[in-house]
């Protein structure tokens, strides 16, 4: 299920591993760099998704180096070049990044046009993630609500010279769109969920794509 909500603005100055406040570019040194500069960006919409799943399938999920893109997200796949799909290892969080697909790619299903610039997807441990892409960037927050169920808030961001060309209509239909990669998203997370509730499920190796997942799987090893 999901809901909707909307505010003036989010508080991001601070946070806490080990009990300890810092700065969230103390905390997750590199990730200024990796974003770029923030300054202008518009709060525009919140979602709220209830999944039922534990809320570390959901990090795995976005963790796994984007294997699962092209065969789950095909609109999405449509505007990036996955052959460029490239992870990079922090002492408390990852960055993945990617390559726009090439001018006049064909897109798949109802994306939308240049929706999707170069991709930054950078999860933050425990339980946040920011994406940005274009002049867009929106920020996941993962709140646990039972052993097998979580939610998760995205908060809408749009870059001010961006929110001053779309009109309202066309922001919401930007926003469509990333909801139905949620949309796509949750079935995953939900169809691993009873996987791994069904009796058959062995660990296995990771996959080459995966250092993210095993980076998460570290931190969770150390700090929970």
């Amino acid at each position: 299920s999901e809901s909707e909500s909307e505010s003036d603005s989010t508080d991001s100055k601070d946070t806490a591993v080990d009990g300890r406040a810092e700065s969230l570019a103390a905390c997750y040194p590199g990730l200024d760099a990796a974003l770029g500069s923030l300054d202008g960006y518009v709060f525009v919409g919140r979602h709220t998704y209830t999944l039922n799943c534990n809320w570390k399938v959901f990090a795995d999920n976005y963790l796994d180096g984007g294997y699962h893109i092209s065969r789950l997200h095909p609109g999405l796949a449509s505007q990036l070049d996955l052959k460029t799909y490239r992870t990079s290892l922090f002492p408390l969080h990852s960055i993945q990044t990617c390559d726009a697909a090439p001018p006049g790619a064909k897109l798949a299903g109802n994306e939308i046009p240049n929706r999707v610039g170069p991709p930054v997807y950078a999860w933050l441990f425990p339980v946040t993630a920011i994406n940005k892409y274009g002049p867009w960037m929106d920020v996941h927050t993962v709140t646990p609500t039972g052993v097998n169920a979580c939610s998760v808030t995205f908060d809408y961001f749009l870059q001010g010279d961006a929110r001053r060309e779309l009109s309202a209509d066309q922001i919401q239909e930007q926003i469509r769109a990333s909801c139905d990669v949620q949309h796509e998203d949750i079935g995953i997370c939900e169809s691993v969920q009873q996987g791994l509730q069904s009796g058959g499920y062995r660990p296995g190796r990771y996959a080459a794509p995966e250092p993210a997942s095993h980076h998460f799987h570290t931190l969770l090893a150390k700090y929970i």
